[in-house]
């Protein structure tokens, strides 16, 4: 008898990755610090590189 339990592992973590994303992105009103949050979040679980850009108007 074989389980396959690959769509119960993905789910899990899709879980686990979106509670920690709600948890660190936004949760402080400093823009740079959010871009950061963003950043951390989805490197490595999502993307090998990620970088925020970001207009100088933003940051005024």
């Amino acid at each position: 008898m074989g389980v396959d339990v690959t769509d119960r592992w993905r789910a899990r973590e899709r879980l686990a990755l979106l509670t920690e994303s709600g948890g660190r992105i936004g949760s402080s009103p400093d823009i740079g610090r959010t871009a950061q949050d963003l950043v951390s979040v989805a490197v490595p679980p999502l993307a090998d590189f990620a970088a925020v850009a970001h207009l100088d108007s933003v940051l005024a």
